[in-house]
């Protein structure tokens, strides 16, 4: 067994088995040569043979450690992104016939329909109006996109053009209206969406504390617009609603002490849960535990 002493200042520490045994004043550890001690080597002791040596560590080095460490650790803490909540509108323009019975409705995006809109944003924005009409109007029956395409075109998904101009055509058809009639759907809803950085409301600036610390600051507006057109697919009609939300992102940075703290307003969270309970009203549901436009 080799036992281990640091010794730091006049503080001495063991490390090896629990025993105790004192350290050799003169046994030092050479970082080239390693273990040595000037006129012999440390010798083994106790039936087991194990063997001790010191390791010296100068108060400057640890003092440096100790401060390099306590700068990794602040910069870890002060760094981070605050998440502001944001407040959305709503508007709703148009209106359809009511549906003669139960509502069943299937949320869809298209990239026919709304082109501009990322995959990735749009089935997002398909998931906030679904999860919103499960939560405020579960009398809504949701069909998948899947089983509307096959119940209403007879086709797979992706397979059908929806596009602006195409939808009513495709509804007035005497097939579709016969499958529409046998699937018991009544509304198709279609999504679209952005978030837009406005470059005219951005601003920044020198932030300072005299002689301890200098940084700056970033500060831009941010928009979200989410939309869901809904069409009646019994009657005649549509409904377009939107929900829009405005807000801003931005940050601090700065030096000597590391310093990284950002900040946005959620836009996308605030038009995702307005649209949801805004789509339940249009379709003549009764949302529940969704506030009041």
């Amino acid at each position: 067994m080799t036992m281990l002493c640091l010794r730091i200042g006049s503080i001495h520490v063991l490390m090896g088995r629990a025993r105790l045994a004192a350290c050799e004043p003169t046994a030092l550890l050479s970082p080239r040569n390693g273990l040595y001690s000037p006129g012999h080597r440390a010798s083994a002791t106790g039936a087991n043979g194990g063997s001790k040596a010191a390791v010296q560590i100068k108060p400057g080095s640890l003092a440096l450690a100790f401060a390099v460490g306590l700068l990794a650790v602040f910069g870890v803490i002060l760094a981070g992104c605050v998440v502001v909540p944001a407040k959305a509108t709503v508007t709703r323009s148009g209106e359809v016939q009511p549906a003669s019975g139960g509502l069943a409705a299937t949320v869809l995006f298209s990239r026919d329909f709304s082109p501009d809109t990322p995959k990735g944003l749009g089935e997002d924005i398909v998931e906030c109006v679904m999860r919103g009409l499960r939560e405020t109007a579960p009398e809504v029956r949701l069909v998948s996109e899947e089983d509307f395409d096959r119940a209403v075109f007879g086709v797979k998904p992706g397979e059908v053009l929806l596009r602006r101009e195409t939808i009513k055509p495709l509804l007035a058809r005497p097939d579709i209206r016969q499958r529409v009639s046998e699937s018991h759907l009544t509304h198709l809803i279609l999504v679209e969406g952005a978030t837009r950085h406005d470059p005219g409301g951005s601003s920044s600036g020198p932030v300072t504390i005299p002689y301890v610390w200098v940084g700056a600051w970033g500060e831009s507006t941010r928009r979200t617009q989410f939309i869901a057109s809904i069409v009646a697919l019994e009657g005649t009609g549509d409904i377009q609603v939107q929900a829009n939300s405005q807000g801003s992102q931005g940050a601090v940075a700065g030096v000597p002490l590391p310093l990284f703290v950002g900040w946005v307003h959620a836009t996308e969270s605030a038009s995702c849960e307005a649209l949801g309970a805004e789509v339940a009203r249009a379709l003549g549901a009764n949302p529940q535990g969704a506030a009041a436009p």
